[in-house]
């Protein structure tokens, strides 16, 4: 992008304040690397889409930051198609709201420069949509690092096809033993943050990682674990190295279902009263 258009954004950052017009966005940075936004409305989302259209690949915006989104479905979708097509590297975007008429969208993933996407505090408000046309399109993402933390997601799908999945942050959702059972498609998986969610069965979990060949860091702090063991079967990914079961409601016979290879573990915040020798 030219001198010419980075100037002709309609707000510019000065280091002193922020800068603000009636019915326009927030510019908080504005750099040649990094460019952040906030108040995002319907009524400015063309503007920004046509603005980033602008970063092409080749260009040297990589980290962008859009806070305070209040856009429909269809415009966020064309938001993130268009930083996908971008120089953007890194997205974060949060504190998304009144996100509605969700349907089906076709994406496409190909071509991108895209590595991470950051989202937090996701917001939807229509309550009659196919859950599958929401999560498909972020299970499919073709980038190595994801994080949507604290934003009430009750289920991801698993991906399509062969993920290039490295890094996934569930953090502070509403996710259940139903996550990712079965999946065969995230072997290329190395840290899952699962953390203050809803998981109840140890055992569910153990199955669902047996089918992660690359995990090595597995966070399941602050959910609603339990394993009454009675001879009940677990089966972890052999490559889990560390694993996180504080603050949970796990008893003694948690020692019953422990990856084997695991190298550093923490059960703290439990109900154990003994541990093996």
């Amino acid at each position: 992008v030219s001198n010419q258009k980075i100037t002709s954004l309609p707000l510019l950052y000065t280091k002193s304040h922020q800068s603000k017009t009636d019915g326009d966005w927030v510019v908080i940075q504005n750099t040649t690397e990094s460019l952040s936004l906030s108040e995002i409305k319907k009524e400015n989302v063309k503007k920004l889409i046509a603005l980033l259209s602008n970063f092409r690949q080749g260009s040297k915006l990589q980290n962008l930051t859009l806070t305070n989104v209040s856009v429909n479905w269809n415009d966020l979708m064309e938001m993130f198609q268009t930083v996908w097509h971008s120089s953007v590297e890194y997205f974060n975007i949060n504190n998304v709201t009144q996100l509605s008429d969700i349907e089906r969208y076709n994406f496409d993933y190909s071509g991108t420069s895209m590595k991470a996407l950051t989202m937090t505090k996701i917001k939807i408000t229509d309550m009659y949509f196919s859950q599958d046309d929401l999560y498909e399109i972020f299970a499919d993402m073709n980038i190595t690092d994801m994080t949507i933390a604290d934003s009430e997601m009750i289920h991801m799908l698993c991906p399509s096809r062969k993920s290039s999945f490295r890094y996934l942050n569930f953090l502070k959702n509403d996710l259940t033993d139903f996550l990712f059972q079965k999946c065969d498609n995230l072997a290329q998986l190395e840290t899952l943050i699962l953390q203050k969610n809803k998981f109840e069965s140890l055992r569910k979990v153990s199955f669902m990682t047996s089918r992660m060949k690359s995990l090595t860091y597995l966070d399941m702090s602050n959910n609603l674990l339990r394993h009454d063991g009675a001879g009940v079967q677990c089966q972890w990914a052999e490559s889990l190295a560390e694993l996180d079961l504080s603050s949970n409601q796990l008893v003694d016979a948690v020692f019953e279902c422990l990856p084997a290879n695991v190298q550093k573990l923490s059960l703290r915040n439990n109900h154990i009263s003994n541990v093996p020798s």
